[in-house]
């Protein structure tokens, strides 16, 4: 059509073609190429599996408070993460390096003894100290923390007892002082994250919304816990007469991530939004009528960390 790029304008929702005095014929076309912005909210919420992660082995002995021997580092795909052959650098001191293999997949890590030459040891067995061992550690921050580490005894052929399995809320130790061992005997750990999900989900949209209804003028905290903004949280109310003062208080860290709050009628439509530089946002407003209405909290932007807030609706 002999368009111009000058003819053609846009806005974000908007797109203009100007053919102002342009002459065409049947048949004659135009194309346009769009570019969609991305409007989407990233994931605030650490993976609640290992995989993604990078994972620090560490060897330690004689004791936790020693500086590791060794370390190696990997990023969990579902596959081998560490190995290790065994190994005897010194012959007459009566000490080796024993290998290993190391699986890590969503919610376990599988140890397993690599074989012993017979020319090295045959009795091999770990050196008896307060602590002879290895410690995984996430050390991207990526992960929940860690709330749980049990032994998988159907697949576990060492012979430890649960106290030689420690845990804090980013590491798993596990302690083989003075056990004895074949290659191929294995160890199996099941990890349990902390939840990352508040107790009101899944209210990421209108549909889904958590009733309030019967909980007026009750903190979040005080009903079922605080909320978790990773993502839209909606909450359901119900006014049962004309002409009522509705107030809403939303309480958070904003360093921690920003929170806007809005407010709906039952049938979507926006009424009234709460959006500042601070700690806490309120609406106060007077409902015409009565009827179901909806409240939105949203994270704006990526939080540093998923921000956890407190509601209260009255009349």
């Amino acid at each position: 059509l002999g368009l111009q790029p000058s003819d053609v304008t846009f806005a974000e929702n908007k797109i203009y073609i100007n053919v102002e005095s342009l002459s065409y014929s049947p048949g004659k076309t135009f194309e346009l190429d769009i570019d969609f912005a991305d409007d989407s909210l990233p994931s605030i919420l650490p993976s609640a599996n290992f995989v993604g992660a990078e994972i620090e082995m560490a060897t330690v002995s004689p004791s936790r408070n020693y500086p590791p021997l060794e370390t190696s580092i990997a990023t969990v795909d579902n596959n081998v993460e560490f190995i290790r052959a065994t190994t005897d650098s010194d012959p007459t001191d009566g000490f080796y390096d024993g290998g290993y293999t190391v699986e890590i997949s969503e919610n376990s890590i599988v140890y397993t003894a690599a074989p012993v030459p017979p020319q090295i040891s045959s009795n091999p067995r770990f050196t008896s100290r307060e602590f002879n061992g290895y410690v995984f550690t996430d050390i991207s921050d990526t992960l929940p923390a860690i709330e749980n580490v049990t032994i998988d005894w159907s697949e576990t052929t060492f012979r430890l007892s649960t106290s030689d399995v420690t845990f804090t809320e980013n590491s798993i130790a596990i302690n083989f002082e003075g056990l004895s061992y074949r290659g191929g005997d294995t160890v199996k750990l099941d990890v349990t994250f902390a939840s990352q999900e508040d107790a009101y989900e899944e209210n990421d949209n209108l549909l889904g919304a958590y009733d309030l209804s019967n909980n007026a003028n009750t903190w979040l905290s005080d009903l079922s816990g605080e909320g978790i903004a990773r993502d839209e949280d909606w909450y359901k109310l119900t006014v049962s007469s004309n002409n009522q003062r509705l107030i809403v208080d939303l309480e958070f860290t904003h360093t921690d991530g920003n929170l806007n709050l809005s407010l709906y009628d039952e049938n979507a439509n926006f009424i009234l939004g709460s959006s500042s530089l601070t700690d806490n946002e309120q609406i106060d407003t007077v409902l015409a009528e009565s009827g179901t209405y909806y409240l939105k909290v949203d994270p704006v932007g990526i939080p540093n960390e998923p921000n956890t807030y407190d509601l209260r609706w009255n009349v």
